[in-house]
């Protein structure tokens, strides 16, 4: 149980007609998350790997169909399984043509088992016991990713 307030509004255009403009223009305003827990099950594996994502505090400033470049701040922080937690500070363009993304965290004690359904997918190897300790900063740029630092 957690509380998620946001506001949407859609913007109406002023009369003028504008070729390039999108034919539903709205905003997004600034929306946070406190308390909320979910649950993440992926199913391409048999049986399908679950694990719970416990949301101490998400916030993310606005967005707006009209500027779709403009970057959107963004802030997370939460508890991945029993002891994980993870920490983001950052911006995203999601609304924009190419792909604009940049982020810096660290993540604590993530346990390796909770990965493994991942690890035995892609390099088939399990990880049977071990925790994760990571600082990251890194850009995606033109679909690219850009590691910075660490």
């Amino acid at each position: 149980r957690g509380v998620l307030t946001t506001s949407l509004e859609s913007l109406l255009e002023s009369g003028e007609e504008d070729a390039d403009a999108p034919p539903l223009l709205w905003r997004v305003g600034d929306t946070s998350a406190r308390g909320s827990r979910l649950t993440v099950i992926n199913q391409q594996f048999d049986p399908p790997f679950k694990f719970r994502v416990d949301v101490e505090e998400l916030q993310m400033g606005d967005m707006d169909s009209r500027q779709p470049t403009r970057p959107t701040p963004v802030t997370l922080k939460a508890r991945i399984g029993e002891f994980g937690r993870i920490h983001v500070d950052g911006s995203i363009a999601g609304l924009a043509p190419e792909q604009h993304t940049a982020f810096k965290g660290h993540i604590d004690s993530l346990s390796l088992h909770s990965l493994s359904p991942y690890s035995e997918h892609l390099l088939g190897y399990e990880m049977v016991a071990g925790q994760l300790d990571l600082d990251f900063d890194f850009a995606i740029r033109k679909q690219g990713i850009l590691k910075r630092g660490h």
